[in-house]
């Protein structure tokens, strides 16, 4: 039994919507559940502009029978789900959540965004559906141990579920900014510090290889600034250059529109870089409208956003992801 308190059920791959909400989502392989009912027909009306795909869309409610353990066992071995996602305001029994998480996790990314995490937000949560919200640090805690990605915000629950969903995890510290615009890669610069995702050291060897491509003007390090007038040859020498480098582990391209600058042509340099180097790769098209490309890139996987702290967020999510494996041994 769902609920009670709740939206419903939706099975995209079936075309099933037991739910009140006027529209379903795409159909794809991140599965989501939300013990807010807003939540789900807000994320289901921003999941649709954004392109995003889910496997299933639970509305938990207040939990009176099926919990979010139970949801997470469930999706752990669904075979359309690549991603678990989640609005959580509390939880009914912590230690049966800390388990259902720790199996998971072994299985497939998690990111919950889990509210209340101030004494007001708290607060507002008990008053919402009328459970106790715990102790913040705990939540924090069990998520740190169990690999759970934590996202305080809307956007960095879908950005970084997208990411983990079809992209692989990060194998080891270091990624390089690609940009065609200064003031964008200085702000994913602070955004990763932030963050504590590491810029990798670019070799001799790797700057000489960029600097072919590029004029003597160009940023000679990490970010690499290839200048406003980059046309889609240079970002794909440049590309080319950064996706064998070693050191190299993620890739985040940001392309501003300027006057030499071919988004679709760019996007496909982006989609051959991934495929050629199996490297995780984010792009950013900053402030830009462009369907085609975006659509093109979600076809292969690779998350597109249109600011570049959203891009860092989910590359930020495939490294912890790396780094809980890699201690796991698996």
């Amino acid at each position: 039994l769902v609920g009670p308190n709740s939206l419903g059920v939706i099975s995209p791959h079936i075309d099933m919507n037991a739910s009140f909400a006027r529209t379903s989502p795409l159909k794809g392989s991140i599965a989501f559940f939300s013990q807010s009912g807003a939540f789900c027909t807000a994320a289901i009306e921003y999941s649709v502009r954004e392109m995003l795909g889910f496997s299933a869309f639970v509305s938990s409610g207040n939990k009176a029978d099926v919990d979010d353990s139970h949801m997470i066992d469930y999706f752990a071995h669904d075979p359309k789900t690549k991603c678990i996602a989640a609005y959580m305001e509390s939880t009914r029994d912590g230690a049966a959540l800390f388990k259902s998480l720790e199996k998971a996790s072994r299985k497939k990314p998690i990111v919950i965004l889990k509210a209340g995490r101030t004494e007001r937000g708290a607060r507002a949560a008990k008053s919402h559906t009328g459970a106790i919200a715990g102790t913040d640090a705990a939540y924090d805690a069990a998520f740190r141990q169990t690999g759970v990605y934590r996202a305080k915000t809307m956007f960095e629950l879908f950005d970084a579920a997208q990411a983990l969903a079809h992209q692989p995890p990060m194998k080891g510290d270091g990624i390089a900014i690609v940009t065609n615009a200064g003031g964008m890669g200085v702000i994913a610069t602070d955004t990763a510090n932030d963050l504590g995702l590491a810029l990798a050291d670019l070799s001799k060897e790797t700057l000489d290889d960029i600097g072919r491509s590029c004029p003597p003007t160009w940023s000679w390090g990490n970010p690499v600034d290839i200048i406003g007038d980059a046309d889609t040859a240079r970002y794909a020498n440049v590309l080319t250059a950064v996706g064998k480098a070693p050191e190299v582990k993620g890739i985040l391209v940001i392309a501003a529109r300027q006057a030499a600058t071919n988004i679709f042509e760019i996007a496909k340099w982006i989609a051959i870089t991934h495929k050629v180097s199996g490297k995780p790769t984010v792009a950013c098209f900053a402030g830009i409208l462009d369907p085609e490309s975006e659509q093109f890139l979600d076809s292969k996987g690779i998350p597109v956003m249109s600011v570049p702290e959203r891009s860092i967020t989910a590359l930020h999510a495939l490294s912890i992801r790396g780094k809980y494996l890699l201690k796991k041994g698996l």
